[in-house]
């Protein structure tokens, strides 16, 4: 399976998960990014959409761009639009990073992961691939624990 195909099938997981489909295609969807048009989330976001429609199983969805302060923008809309089943964004490390160093009243908690998906870390960086999952969240609470004992 190559990348844009997993990709899309993370993504198509993510909708059935989250109650947005049935048999039918899925359509009236917002993607939104965090980040400019042409970054590597933003084409991304639009391989996986041109996926799911190639294959049928999406229509109409809409890759909008909100960037801003490191995906934070785009985390707050998120945040501030809970209860809409038509809003999906893409987020990853980089936000969550963002976020610990640049602490926002929206964070990562605030949202409702569909389908965590895996990051590959080049073998000659040092680093195994990360999975943000259960293994992200226990990191954050350290974090957190971490912070609070030094104020």
């Amino acid at each position: 399976m190559n990348g844009m195909r997993a990709v899309a099938v993370a993504l198509l997981l993510a909708l059935v998960a989250a109650g947005c489909g049935g048999d039918r295609a899925f359509t009236g969807l917002r993607l939104m990014v965090p980040n400019t048009p042409g970054s590597g989330y933003d084409l991304t976001a639009r391989s996986a959409v041109k996926t799911l429609e190639d294959e049928g199983l999406a229509h109409g969805v809409e890759v909008f761009n909100l960037p801003g302060a490191s995906g934070a923008v785009g985390l707050a809309r998120l945040v501030n639009e809970r209860g809409n089943g038509k809003l999906l964004m893409q987020m990853g490390l980089g936000l969550i990073g963002a976020t610990h160093t640049h602490p926002t009243q929206a964070t990562v908690a605030d949202t409702t992961a569909t389908a965590p998906t895996a990051t590959k870390v080049s073998p000659s960086s040092g680093e195994s691939n990360i999975a943000p999952s259960r293994r992200s969240r226990r990191r954050r609470a350290r974090l957190r624990r971490r912070s609070r004992s030094r104020t």
